[in-house]
């Protein structure tokens, strides 16, 4: 009866058709606002990963595994961690370094836990003249620096881990849940935007326990056939292969690129080549820059080179980097598809406070699968910076003009990116945008835009996901004057 009464009451419908918007939207409008919504809700862990990863926990005690990872979080925390956000647009490059690493050298950046240590062997020095001193290179010597002396400094400033089992038992506990949902985010994006791709070939470089196979497996199961996971440290790949036993097709380990096999034209190439997480565990930048050309190399015409780094400062200064260079290149060649909208420099490089990267919502494993404290949480936040890159044109260069597009697949080309939470207030919400003009936008969504003019939506994208609406311009200047007639 007052299901009847709601429906039927004019002045409570108004009511309703004032807030939500108009009173039935088309379909096309629907389906619009759902392809800007590539956010992965949580969900739970499949079946056959915890299955596996109860038969490796089982053979080790809750202490011995909770040690492991604690010291394997600080060895990364160290290693990615450390970095201030910095404008890149100070980062000068060294005489014969090209642009791919233009701001990769840690040495230019020192953290604080370096100076730290450097005070204290100082100190240590003052008490003890006799102890030998340690050469600290400073700013003005490192610019007088050679080359070669620059990359030996760099392999012995870069923080490496050396994996052995209990690493790679830690890994399976803190990191391995988190990477797959990162990849599967990813490649669902590419999946509903590109639904004519189907690969049939997957290379995921620095695979550690293959959490881009699993994740590549469980988005295109119906059409890949061939899975490479490289990946040098033995106790990793152990692992990783125990991990993957049941998976079809199987996934072929491998320590090195060149045992991937292959014949004809199409040799060790593929649709899809995922590196992830690998960059800052490289030594020096000539060899970062070597596997990003190679790896480009084995993409396939109209595949894709997905990298993902950490979400921190250093993790998104790896990825401008590679992002410059793309940016360089012709558009007939290669082309940015995610996250960026746009070719031209990241507006967010420049800022010295604030850098782009994105948040992932993961379930932990299940307390059956590995014991937790009472009060520890049931889910955490994974930040990631990533680049997806495609071998050929896009929609973007394809058509000129968001209206000249033929699916709602192809209009999402033309769509800014959310790259920060949305700020939900009474009656409005702020949304800071990359456009595709290349610029920072904060824009107001008030509750008078109603649906059309996307409110509704507001309400329901995240961080990461796609804007479709065009920048709303107040009546106020649209006006010849404020009292005067509409100029459109």
């Amino acid at each position: 009866m007052f299901d009847f009464y709601f429906r039927s009451t004019p002045y409570i419908h108004d009511i309703q058709e004032d807030v939500f918007g108009s009173k039935e939207r088309p379909e096309e409008e629907l389906d619009l606002d759902n392809m800007c919504r590539y956010n992965i809700d949580l969900e739970t862990i499949p079946d056959v990963i915890l299955q596996r990863a109860n038969k490796v926990f089982s053979k080790h005690t809750r202490y011995e595994v909770k040690k492991w990872a604690n010291t394997l979080i600080q060895h990364y925390n160290l290693m990615v961690s450390t970095e201030k956000p910095m404008n890149l647009d100070f980062a000068r490059p060294f005489s014969n370094t090209s642009d791919i690493v233009r701001n990769v050298p840690e040495a230019s950046f020192k953290s604080e836990i370096e100076k730290k240590l450097k005070e204290k062997e100082q100190r240590d020095a003052e008490n003890n003249p006799d102890a030998e001193k340690e050469i600290y290179v400073e700013k003005d010597e490192e610019q007088k620096m050679s080359y070669t002396e620059r990359e030996k400094y760099e392999e012995k400033q870069t923080v490496g881990i050396q994996y052995e089992r209990p690493h790679a038992v830690a890994f399976l506990q803190r990191k391995f849940i988190n990477n797959y949902y990162v990849y599967k985010r990813i490649f669902g994006e590419i999946k509903r935007r590109d639904p004519k791709f189907q690969p049939e070939s997957l290379l995921d470089f620095g695979a550690g326990l293959g959490s881009g196979s699993w994740a590549g497996h469980h988005m295109y199961n119906k059409s890949l056939k061939r899975v490479g996971a490289i990946e040098p440290n033995a106790h990793m790949r152990q692992l990783g292969k125990f991990l993957s036993k049941e998976l079809d097709p199987e996934i072929l380990w491998t320590d090195s690129l060149s045992m991937i096999p292959g014949a004809g034209s199409q040799r060790g190439q593929f649709d899809i080549v995922l590196m992830g997480y690998v960059l800052p565990e490289i030594p020096s930048a000539k060899h970062r820059e070597l596997i990003l050309e190679t790896l480009m190399s084995r993409v396939k015409k109209e595949g894709y080179f997905i990298l993902v780094e950490y979400g921190t400062p250093k993790g998104f200064r790896f990825i401008n980097d590679f992002r410059d260079k793309i940016i360089e290149m012709s558009r007939d060649e290669v082309n940015i598809v995610a996250p960026c909208p746009h070719h031209k420099k990241c507006p967010l490089a420049s800022n010295p406070s604030s850098w782009c990267h994105f948040s992932q919502l993961v379930q932990k494993f299940p307390k059956d699968i590995f014991p937790k404290h009472p009060k520890e949480r049931q889910h955490t936040n994974e930040k990631f910076s990533y680049l997806v890159v495609k071998k050929g044109k896009t929609p973007r260069q394809k058509y000129e003009t968001e209206e000249d597009t033929r699916t709602i697949e192809e209009r999402t080309y033309f769509w800014s990116r959310i790259i920060r939470p949305n700020i939900k207030e009474a009656g409005h919400v702020h949304t800071d945008l990359c456009t595709t003009d290349g610029t920072f936008e904060r824009r107001i969504i008030a509750k008078s835009h109603k649906a059309e003019g996307g409110y509704s939506l507001s309400r329901k994208v995240k961080w990461g996901d796609l804007w479709r609406y065009h920048k709303r311009i107040p009546h106020k200047f649209r006006k010849a004057g404020n009292w005067g007639k509409r100029l459109w």
